[in-house]
């Protein structure tokens, strides 16, 4: 009955073992699925995170490289506003090599009115501020 018993003892305790195997295999297993559902997850978000990293890093290039061409542009009307103050036909070069050349032309009319008329007559420029607004051209007498 010893025997027996103890066989008895033995299977159930095989049992026991093999039953707690099977749970620890099974828990083992659920718990390697799940880790691998989760690191798939993760991934996945990572992957997105990334993404967005990448898509924010382009963002940002373009921004510099407007704020680039921005300030390029800047300087380049602020330049060819520098260049319009120097050309200004009022002001400028253009006024001064135009009022220079209308001086003369103006100095050799009334040399040759002079030779040509018997009584004084002139063309007579108005001071320069005025002649560059109007470009005008009074007649008078000497």
């Amino acid at each position: 009955m010893q025997r027996k018993f103890t066989e008895q003892l033995d299977r159930v305790n095989q049992l026991v073992e093999n039953q707690s195997n099977f749970i620890k295999d099974e828990t083992t297993k659920l718990f390697h699925q799940e880790v691998s559902e989760v690191l798939t997850k993760l991934k996945s978000e990572i992957d997105e995170c990334n993404d967005r990293i990448q898509h924010q890093a382009g963002i940002k290039f373009v921004i510099r490289s407007h704020e680039e061409n921005r300030s390029g542009i800047e300087k380049s009307i602020d330049l060819h506003t520098q260049l319009m103050q120097i050309l200004d036909p009022k002001t400028g070069l253009i006024a001064k090599s135009v009022i220079g050349f209308i001086r003369h032309f103006v100095k050799e009319m009334n040399n040759l009115m002079s030779q040509v008329w018997t009584y004084p007559i002139i063309i007579d420029i108005e001071s320069e501020d005025d002649f560059t607004k109007k470009y005008l051209f009074p007649g008078g007498n000497r």
